[in-house]
């Protein structure tokens, strides 16, 4: 009985083997494109640019690697991507983020525009400091750095003798917590010996190396209080003389300096959930108003099954100059240890979580998390938004900001962080073959429409790759270079000189028409 059923059943498949073939087909094609419809969509890239557009790539970012999918047109490209980067080269970029419906295709139009110029500013760091402070009356860019800063620094580039570093003053910033300030800078300086002389709780160095010295809140007349406690400034604008503390606590202190050492200050209390071991308070400040991020963080031992929950939240506190009044707004959901927070000049606030970076929108009384960018190593917040993403530097648009514009690359800079004030943005880097030294970079207003032929593209160069020179530098159009002569044992002939100089002149002149050698300035 059991051989005649399964006779059968083989009669059967073997008579309708064809229909049964079809079947498995249609099976394998509804799964792979079902597969495909819930991984994969259909958009239509149309690029707007100012020059010819057919060596345009486009690549697809979605938390992975970022991934190339095209060129124009149409493409497909993964469900998960939240933004698409749209490329001509290295030199020219856009960013701009994608919504992906659950069904249909997508159109999306995206303009590309020329990278910008830049100067090559006086500034030349050999401790790899980052950091800078900008004196407007002296157009003058110093250097200390960002943590462990112990001087202040100015680059100096004579047009007749040897550029050199000069220190402008001596810091004493335990608390590593030194902030851009009125030119130079200011932090928090305490010491638990009271035997020994301290200059003051909160102490400021103008770029002269002049030192001032505002008192404490009365809360915090107890140095030692001053652990841990940070100093936040208005970056942007170097003549304002106000600053935030925050304390380790989580209390923040609006200072208004009066006179003297005297000063003003407005104190908004921690919430009485705010513990220092598991939350993290951020200022940034502009023209009229401070905004401070608190949020959840991990300084001290946590377990796998830890309770965040019992801690302050994600939240905004704003204070408002013209009115000396505060409220604080929750964030729709929240972050974890951010990085970096700051608001433009116009109010506009944004966060780094990792690499990602959030536009935080205020809707009612929320503050919407809206991602720019996954791919955002820092920020700096002037005009406008700027952010590093590798080696380009973009700027948020301001009409939509969910696109974002390179305006900066060159093959000769590394970019480390960014500096806004006073309208400017500067590029804080290193060069390949030589990340020991940081140089600084002013962003211009004009185009760039010669990618890889300015002077900044080839010079400061490595040392090994320019014999006969112990070291070069660029400031502007002018370049600097010091011969390498053995100075130690007898004095170089005028023909030696000459020499050297002919063979630099001409090595130079391999890199790119772009370096004039009658700005060349020769030392030994």
């Amino acid at each position: 009985m059991e051989d005649s059923a399964l006779n059968n059943t083989i009669y059967w498949i073997l008579t309708h083997k064809k229909r049964l073939i079809i079947f498995a087909i249609l099976v394998i094609i509804t799964v792979v494109c079902s597969n495909l419809f819930t991984q994969y969509t259909v958009v239509n890239v149309d690029v707007d640019a100012p020059f010819d557009t057919k060596n345009i790539t486009t690549y697809a970012v979605s938390g992975k690697p970022t991934q190339k999918v095209g060129k124009v047109g149409m493409m497909i490209i993964p469900r998960a991507t939240t933004s698409l980067i749209v490329a001509q080269s290295d030199y020219i970029k856009t960013e701009s983020k994608i919504d992906i419906p659950w069904y249909g295709y997508v159109d999306k139009k995206i303009q590309l525009r020329y990278d910008r110029n830049a100067t090559k500013v006086a500034y030349k760091s050999t401790v790899g400091a980052r950091c800078a402070t900008y004196d407007p009356d002296k157009d003058n860019l110093a250097y200390y750095r960002c943590t462990n800063a112990t001087n202040l620094v100015n680059y100096k580039t004579p047009p007749n003798k040897i550029w050199s570093n000069v220190e402008i003053a001596k810091l004493y910033y335990p608390s590593d917590s030194a902030y851009p300030y009125m030119g130079g800078v200011i932090g928090l300086s305490y010491t638990d010996d009271i035997d020994e002389k301290s200059p003051g709780d909160i102490t400021a160095y103008d770029s002269n190396g002049k030192m001032t010295a505002f008192n404490a809140p009365d809360r915090l007349q107890d140095k030692s209080k001053f652990n841990f406690s940070s100093v936040f400034t208005n970056t942007n604008n170097p003549r304002d003389k106000r600053f935030a503390i925050v304390t380790v606590n989580g209390d923040i202190y609006i200072g208004a300096p009066i006179s003297g050492k005297n000063v003003d200050y407005y104190r908004i209390a921690a919430p009485i959930d705010y513990n220092s071991n598991y939350n993290q308070t951020i200022c940034s400040l502009n023209d009229t108003d401070v905004y401070c991020y608190r949020g959840k963080t991990a300084y001290g031992d946590i377990s796998a099954n830890f309770d965040f929950s019992k801690y302050t939240g994600s939240q905004v506190v704003h204070y408002s100059y013209a009115t000396k009044s505060t409220d604080t707004t929750k964030l729709s959901k929240d972050l974890f240890a951010i990085g970096q927070f700051q608001t433009t000049t116009r109010g506009e606030l944004y966060a780094t979580y990792y690499k990602e970076l959030y536009r935080l929108v205020k809707t009612n009384d929320t503050y919407m998390i809206d991602r720019i960018s996954q791919n955002a190593n820092t920020i700096a917040a002037g005009d406008k938004l700027y952010y590093l993403q590798d080696k380009g530097i973009f700027a948020v648009d301001n009409i939509d900001p969910t696109t974002s514009y390179q305006v900066f690359y060159s093959k000769n800079v590394i970019p480390k962080s960014l500096y806004a004030v006073a309208g400017k943005l500067y590029i804080i880097g290193s060069i390949p073959g030589d990340e020991s030294v940081t140089y600084a970079y002013l962003l211009g207003s004009d185009d760039d429409t010669q990618p890889g032929n300015r002077a900044i593209d080839i010079l400061p160069i490595a040392s090994k790759d320019l014999p006969g020179a112990y070291l070069n530098d660029l400031v502007g159009q002018r370049v600097f270079v010091m011969l390498d002569l053995n100075v130690t044992t007898s004095k170089p002939t005028s023909a030696e000189i000459e020499e050297k100089k002919r063979q630099i002149v001409q090595k130079l002149s391999l890199y790119g028409s772009s370096i004039n050698a009658s700005n060349i300035q020769f030392a030994y």
